[in-house]
């Protein structure tokens, strides 16, 4: 087995070569590379999760919302229903005040027709 001197081992206080300096950069380089991978694939997995998050919380607040205006909308119907039903009544009692009012005025209009002619025969039972 040969092995070959390295020349910066063998005088103390020497600079390296230039190829085992830019092993060791690279080998630097490498690391700091592997590293911002690595945060930025956790960064990636964070937002995501955040994302998914926020869209279930979206999901469910317009859920919470339609579920509101549904019930609005039946409150609503049924206000509308008992609307419906006080107008038929209060139509059914005008009809029924305008036949009582039509018979009574008739009936009125003939008592004042039948004492105007009582009136008006009156002086012929006198004689």
């Amino acid at each position: 087995m040969s092995t070959t001197p390295n020349p910066a081992a063998a005088l103390p206080g020497a600079p390296p070569d230039i190829n085992t300096a830019a092993l060791i950069e690279m080998a630097s380089i490498r690391g700091q590379l592997h590293t911002l991978l690595t945060l930025m694939q956790q960064h990636q997995g964070e937002t995501h999760r955040r994302i998914d998050d926020l869209g279930r919380s979206l999901g469910a607040r317009v859920e919470d919302l339609r579920d509101t205006v549904d019930q609005r909308f039946q409150d609503l119907d049924t206000r509308l229903g008992g609307m419906e039903e006080r107008i038929e009544t209060v139509e059914e009692r005008e009809r029924t005040t305008a036949l009582r009012t039509a018979a009574w005025g008739g009936g009125a209009a003939a008592l004042v027709t039948a004492t105007m002619e009582a009136i008006k025969h009156l002086p012929n039972l006198a004689r």
